[in-house]
């Protein structure tokens, strides 16, 4: 993941760390009939970048989308979420959104061999996207393709939604139920109508 194309020079850092095999989720693990589901507002990093290009870096950190451009410039790992979705065996599989909500839903289905449906209407969105996508502008590609979001996407058990959801008050942070694991390969996103929403781009691709 640290891996890109740059014409100058770039430093990186990697943590490597190591834990108990029981105590890990990976991306594989998710079943047919599992619920899916994701953390916070995906595409509110996103929102913050088109805002940092369109105004600037001090204007748009004085502005009304302030803060999704923090968002943006100060992401917050859901570090706390993570470790209790895994203590209390909530989470069947589960990756971070970096690269696009939807990217990476299909990373963890083909580690998973499953397919998945989302719907596009509970995608959660954040105060900024609402006020975004009111006033005409492409939010569903932020919210599915934007990426830099370290928000959590996760499969569980639907006998396990009441926990999740009890889960999600106590650390105050939304967990929002967007669509279901499903048999086969493939992995779609449904408009109101029920029709397959077609993307340009799904997400970021290093190279």
């Amino acid at each position: 993941g640290n891996l890109s194309r740059s014409s100058e020079i770039s430093i990186t850092t990697t943590v490597v760390g190591e834990g108990p095999k029981s105590d890990v989720v990976y991306r594989k693990g998710a079943r047919a009939g599992d619920i899916i589901y994701v953390t916070g507002e995906p595409g509110d990093s996103a929102l913050g970048r088109v805002e940092l290009e369109r105004a600037g870096l001090e204007k748009a950190r004085r502005g009304s989308l302030k803060a999704s451009v923090m968002k943006h410039l100060d992401p917050e790992p859901r570090l706390d979420a993570g470790r209790a979705l895994a203590e209390e065996k909530l989470a069947t599989a589960m990756i971070d959104v970096s690269d696009g909500t939807l990217l990476d839903l299909k990373r963890l289905c083909a580690q998973s061999g499953v397919g998945a449906v989302i719907e596009i209407e509970k995608l959660p969105l954040s105060a900024g996207l609402e006020r975004y996508r009111n006033g005409g502008g492409d939010w569903a590609s932020l919210a599915l393709s934007g990426g830099e979001d370290y928000e959590l996407l996760f499969t569980a058990r639907e006998k396990n939604a009441g926990k999740i959801e009890k889960l999600s008050e106590k650390l105050a942070l939304r967990m929002t139920a967007i669509g279901r694991v499903t048999k086969g390969a493939k992995v779609a996103v449904l408009k109101p109508d029920g029709r397959p929403l077609a993307l340009k781009k799904e997400g970021f691709l290093h190279f």
